[in-house]
């Protein structure tokens, strides 16, 4: 762990060399943002590295390299043998900024800032910190089985909750909340400037074995970051093998985009597991979340718009195997706000606390049973199944759901997870459901695992989060 006055003495370096340079002059007034930005920090490519560290701006003693507030370099590789210290936000390129021109979107497109963050390197943040991946960046963090990519605090151990803030990742993806015309600018949650845009397929890089641990800062009263936010994230973007361990706040939440999250564990995370708003048609497949018993909200959280519930696109993705611990303070699924989704595979069993299971609020949800809002193969082993809203008929409308013709629903309290997480006494699935995400493959597993030998969950994440 870092010497504190060490740490303190970068601190004060960093800030004084950031505070040097010249006043802007009299013609900034007729720059576009991104214009002022990229003045501000010009592009740069980097052809050989210096020492990983201060060709992107860093400051570093030894072997710890304190960020800047913003990456522009583009082209290089942090190093495992260095820690990255991220003092406060760090932002990866400038697609933040409040974009004003088409010209604006086409040069963050035509000169992306690109990061590659190799196997077994750590990422380090102070309290306010976050690390966020600006629309037209890309970053690479390619971990392994035997050495994942980290993202935790400055303290001694990996655990512990709200020691400092997250990863973000903003795309040019479509929200719900873009205008019809012109330059889309959502602002994100968090402080951490601006995302969206009109292209569901654009990429932000590659997670790859990454583990992200100890983070959901509150920044002000209600206002925390995610373990990793999606924030209109394209398809194009690659996430494999991603943990979220501890978080305060939500473990991951999608707004808008299209990307596909495979492999993910989510464990232990305070507020909800799975989280998604504002038209998010991407997917999950394959996730084991584990609540601790007795903490923690929903497994999903799932909304398409508070505002206008039936605002285009509609959130609609498409969630396969899941296995489900629930143990937190409120029911295991929750749609509301008018969204939709396609469940196939997915199991939720609960622990000690006896959780419910399902609850649909909003009639504009409700609209969607049976078209937009479908389950098949799912398993609710909870003691008791809904909410009980009084909506309809003195039930929740996850009645409707149960009794629906179209999806395929089997509630029994003895469904169970065994010690290796393959679900139990669940209705063996015969047939492979047609996937029209073609990124998301139809199969006959129960949950996120088949077998004990399909342990990809293990030798990666952290020892003793499952």
């Amino acid at each position: 762990m870092m010497n504190k006055k060490l740490l303190a003495a970068m601190v004060a370096a960093s800030a004084a060399l950031t505070g040097c340079g010249s006043d802007s002059d009299s013609s900034s007034s007729s720059k576009t943002f991104l214009e002022t930005a990229v003045e501000a920090n010009p592009r740069t490519v980097i052809t050989a590295a210096v020492d990983n560290c201060t060709e992107f701006g860093g400051n570093l003693d030894e072997t710890v390299c304190v960020l800047p507030s913003r990456i522009t370099a583009t082209g290089g590789s942090f190093s495992k043998d260095v820690t990255y210290y991220l003092e406060k936000v760090t932002f990866l390129g400038y697609g933040d900024k409040e974009l004003e021109t088409a010209s604006d979107v086409s040069f963050l497109k035509d000169n992306p800032i690109e990061l590659t963050i190799p196997a077994g390197t750590t990422i380090e943040g102070a309290p306010r910190s976050a690390f966020v991946v600006t629309r037209g960046a890309v970053l690479n963090a390619e971990g392994t089985e035997a050495e994942p990519v980290v993202f935790e605090s400055a303290d001694a151990d990996l655990t512990g909750s709200s020691e400092w803030g997250g990863l973000v990742l903003q795309g040019f993806g479509v929200s719900n909340q873009c205008p019809d015309t012109g330059i889309c600018n959502v602002e994100g949650e968090g402080g951490v400037g601006f995302y969206a845009g009109d292209d569901n397929t654009d990429s932000s890089g590659s997670l790859e074995y990454v583990i992200v641990t100890e983070g959901g800062y509150e920044i002000s009263t209600g206002n925390e970051l995610n373990g990793v936010g999606f924030m209109a994230v394209g398809s194009g973007t690659n996430v494999d093998y991603l943990q979220v361990n501890e978080n305060s706040d939500d473990a991951v939440e999608f707004w808008g985009g299209a990307v596909v999250a495979k492999h993910l564990v989510l464990t232990a995370n305070d507020d909800d597991s799975i989280d998604w708003d504002h038209g998010w048609v991407g997917g999950i497949q394959y996730a084991i979340v584990k609540q601790v018993n007795g903490d923690g909200d929903h497994v999903f959280e799932t909304d398409n718009d508070g505002d206008s519930m039936d605002n285009e696109p509609r959130s609609m993705p498409t969630i396969a195997n899941v296995t489900a611990i629930t143990g937190g303070l409120k029911a295991a699924i929750k749609h509301r706000e008018g969204t939709g989704a396609k469940f196939y595979n997915v199991a939720v069993v609960e622990q000690g606390t006896a959780a419910k299971c399902l609850d649909i609020d909003d009639q504009a949800t409700a609209d969607q049973i049976d078209t937009g809002l479908i389950y098949t193969n799912v398993a609710l082993g909870c003691t008791t199944a809904l909410e009980g809203d009084d909506e309809v008929s003195g039930e929740d409308f996850g009645k409707t759901l149960l009794d629906s013709q179209v999806s395929n629903v089997e509630v029994d309290a003895t469904v169970a997870v065994d010690a290796d997480y393959v679900v139990t006494n669940a209705n063996a699935i015969t047939t492979a459901p047609t996937i029209a995400n073609t990124a998301i493959t139809g199969n006959t597993v129960m949950g996120a695992v088949e077998n004990a030998a399909d342990d990809w969950f293990a030798g990666w994440t952290l020892a003793g989060s499952l």
